[in-house]
């Protein structure tokens, strides 16, 4: 169980953005219809401060050459998956997320496309935006996700524990002797402790697209 649950968190990782080499003529193909998902609500409508930075991100970024490949990227995006994808408002890939995978990326707009396009494909295949939605119109926190306090009895997290010397964020994930690999077969299983460790991946993504547009940064673990 314990090498299932590791490779499901590896799986899962992956599948939220890590960076992938292939042919950036060529590219990945897009899943499903491209317009899915438009009627998403926007997660900051209560958070005017973040739906305002959000909105006057890219003319914070201080660099004319990244603020430059921001715009380029959008635009790729936009042509790929559509205007809803990239909306300041409501969009899974608004800005500060495209910022984050063009850091990822080491600048590199084709890259970052191609990582975008592949974390299109999975959260349609994990059914990501049901998750993210229910996250939104339920007003969902670290302390009310059902089951989250579940798990971390089995399985010692923290979120934010705070900020390394570069400044990003650091988290803590036990995988050691208070990791009750037992305890966590009895209470979950393999899909019920998928879809809590996605909804609780695209809780913090979101938290991250918040602090990134408020500090006018790419923020990550």
């Amino acid at each position: 169980m314990g090498d299932v649950v590791r490779r499901l968190e590896s799986i899962i990782e992956e599948a939220n953005a890590a960076p992938v080499k292939l042919s950036a003529k060529v590219g990945p193909r897009v899943l499903g219809d491209k317009k899915q998902a438009t009627d998403l609500p926007s997660p900051w409508r209560a958070a005017p401060n973040v739906s305002t930075a959000m909105d006057t991100f890219i003319s914070r970024i201080e660099d004319p050459t990244a603020r430059g490949k921001v715009e380029e990227l959008r635009k790729e995006v936009e042509a790929v998956l559509g205007p809803h994808a990239v909306n300041s408002s409501h969009g899974v890939y608004n800005v500060a997320r495209l910022y984050r995978f063009l850091r990822i990326s080491k600048m590199d707009v084709q890259d970052a496309k191609v990582m975008t396009v592949l974390n299109s494909n999975a959260r349609l295949e994990f059914k990501v935006d049901e998750k993210r939605r229910r996250i939104i119109e339920e007003d969902l926190s670290y302390d009310t996700l059902p089951r989250f306090r579940e798990l971390l009895v089995q399985q010692p997290l923290n979120n934010f524990v705070g900020r390394g010397k570069d400044g990003q964020v650091v988290t803590y994930a036990h995988y050691g002797n208070e990791f009750d690999v037992d305890g966590l077969r009895s209470a979950f299983s393999i899909d019920e402790y998928r879809e809590l460790v996605i909804t609780r991946r695209e809780l913090t993504r979101l938290l991250y697209d918040a602090l990134s547009a408020i500090n006018g940064r790419g923020e990550s673990t």
